[in-house]
């Protein structure tokens, strides 16, 4: 041993670590790209398994993210309904003056019926009858005008008290959205606890 050069065992040290050193790299090289083809799974165990606190923790956050996308996309709809409907004419009274309202054009529209056939039945029979057919239709036409008005107006009752109750109904959907929001995320903690 006395007579092996110094040299020669700076090459063999030198090679040993060289070919170790690459080794190294090529096994970490290999193990990584078994890793990338085969992912792991996001949560392959049942919600309790306290083993596999790490992958159950990002099956949640993900559920959770998912509700509030969800959450967030429903507010915005009620959102867009409830101001549609704010900016259309709404009845802002309570039910009851509304039915009141619909009951009083009703019997309008029951009055002017009966107050043209009690003129029709006025006329005076001695009159000519051409002279009564005139009479007859003006009376008629009295009617049908007084009609189409209260209908319209009747159309506008329903057509704003309609509008109101969609203004209300998306209205209360858009506030009750943030607490209908934590009920699910709590439902979603609970499945993982």
């Amino acid at each position: 041993m006395k007579n092996f050069p110094k040299g020669k065992y700076l090459i063999i040290t030198f090679l040993v670590v060289f070919i170790s050193t690459i080794a190294i790299v090529v096994g970490l090289s290999l193990n990584k790209e078994i890793n990338n083809s085969n992912p792991p799974e996001m949560s392959t165990t049942t919600p309790g398994n306290k083993d596999n606190n790490l992958t159950t923790k990002t099956a949640m956050e993900i559920e959770i993210e998912e509700a509030e996308s969800k959450s967030a996309y429903n507010k915005s709809q009620y959102q867009q309904k409830y101001l549609y409907y704010m900016s259309l004419d709404r009845f802002t009274g309570t039910q009851s003056s509304y039915n009141n309202r619909l009951y009083s054009i009703n019997q309008e529209m029951g009055s002017v019926y009966a107050e043209c056939m009690n003129k029709i039945n006025k006329i005076d029979p001695s009159l000519g009858q051409g002279y009564k057919e005139q009479l007859k239709k003006q009376y008629e036409s009295e009617r049908d005008k007084k009609i189409r008005e209260l209908s319209t107006e009747k159309e506008d009752l329903e057509k704003s008290w309609n509008n109101q109750q969609n203004y209300l109904r998306y209205y209360n959907l858009y506030l009750n959205e943030d607490s209908k929001l934590e009920e699910e995320i709590e439902k979603i903690k609970n499945k993982y606890k």
